[in-house]
C-alpha cells in the first residue's frame, strides 16, 4: 500500500501499515511525483511488503473467531445477563451544568471578562493622566 492520509484517522491507520511493514506512508503536503514513484517502485521491488501483506492475510483468515461469532457470542451474553453494570458511564448521571463542565467554564469565562474590563479601564486611565501631563507641560513651555 501506498498511504496519502488526508484527515480524521487516515494517519494513525496508515503508520499501522507502516509498523505492519505492509506499505509506505507519504505527507500530502509535500508530496512530489518522485516521491510517489519511488514508494510504488519500492513497494513493487521490494519482496518484504508482499510477503508481511500474505501474512497479515493469513492471520486474519485464522482469527480464533469471526466477528459474526463474536456478535452472536455477545448478544446472546446481553439477552440472558441484562445490561453490564461495569459499563455503565457515570456521566449518564451528571446534569447538563456538570457535565459540560460549566461550573468551572463560566467563572473563569467571567473573571477572564473582568480582568480584561479592569486593565482596559486601568490603561485608559493612565493614557488620559499621561495627555493631561504632556498638555500642561506644553503649555507651560509656550
Amino acid at each position: 500500500m501506498v498511504c496519502i492520509p488526508i484527515f480524521a484517522d487516515q494517519l494513525r491507520n496508515a503508520k499501522m501499515v507502516e509498523y505492519r511493514k505492509i506499505g509506505v506512508t507519504l505527507n500530502k503536503d509535500s508530496l512530489t511525483t518522485e516521491d510517489f514513484t519511488a514508494a510504488i517502485n519500492e513497494i513493487l521491488e521490494n519482496d518484504k511488503y508482499r510477503k508481511n501483506a500474505k501474512r497479515l492475510k493469513s492471520m486474519i483468515e485464522k482469527k480464533p473467531m469471526s466477528a459474526e461469532e463474536r456478535i452472536i457470542k455477545y448478544t446472546e451474553f446481553a439477552a440472558k445477563f441484562g445490561p453490564d453494570l461495569n459499563l455503565d458511564l457515570y456521566g449518564q448521571h451528571l446534569n447538563f451544568v456538570q457535565f459540560y463542565c460549566l461550573d468551572i467554564i463560566v467563572p473563569v469565562f467571567l473573571l477572564a471578562i473582568l480582568v480584561i474590563y479592569f486593565a482596559y479601564r486601568l490603561l485608559r486611565s493612565l493614557l488620559r493622566k499621561i495627555s493631561a501631563f504632556l498638555v500642561s507641560s506644553k503649555s507651560k513651555i509656550e
